[in-house]
């Protein structure tokens, strides 16, 4: 009974350190991008694809999700950013989206809130781990998609565990 209680007492907890919002996209975007990464044997394709708009440091508990907005962006080309934390190379599509872009900074202004690099760079992550794929051989004109919808903004909180 004792090594059950010391079990539980040494689990570790999380606390709240920040807040993060997101968009989806629809299913129609997403169904897009999905063709066009098996189109293309884009490795370890992301099965939730969805752009974020806030990731502050700083815990915001009034946030409230505008959850039946709907935002458009246009798609502009393919990048590879490396992930901070896995060190790894990521494939996303970078979009403009004034609408998004306007969302992100009423957000910093409105709340406060933080964001961990220099500039709100809209995109969508399609794979957090491209290996040695050569994304040279990506043809933004074979993507059946002139448009990406979003919707169904959503929160969450950053969490640290300890």
């Amino acid at each position: 009974m004792m090594k059950l209680l010391e079990l539980f007492n040494t689990k570790k907890k999380s606390s709240v350190i920040g807040t993060y919002a997101a968009l989806l996209l629809t299913d129609t975007a997403k169904s897009a991008l999905d063709d066009f990464c098996i189109r293309y044997a884009v490795p370890n394709k992301c099965q939730d694809y969805h752009t974020t708009i806030m990731y502050s440091r700083k815990h915001h508990p009034d946030f409230e999700p505008q959850s039946s907005a709907i935002h458009h962006g246009t798609p502009l080309c393919f990048a590879i950013f490396t992930d901070r934390r896995t060190n790894k190379n990521c494939l996303v599509l970078k979009y403009r989206s004034l609408s998004i872009e306007k969302r992100h900074y009423n957000l910093k202004n409105i709340y406060g809130a933080t964001w961990d690099f220099d500039t709100f760079e809209p995109h969508v992550t399609l794979s957090y781990d491209i290996e040695d794929f050569d994304i040279s051989v990506l043809d933004i004109k074979n993507l059946k998609l002139r448009l990406i919808e979003f919707s169904n903004e959503y929160s969450e909180p950053l969490e640290e565990i300890s």
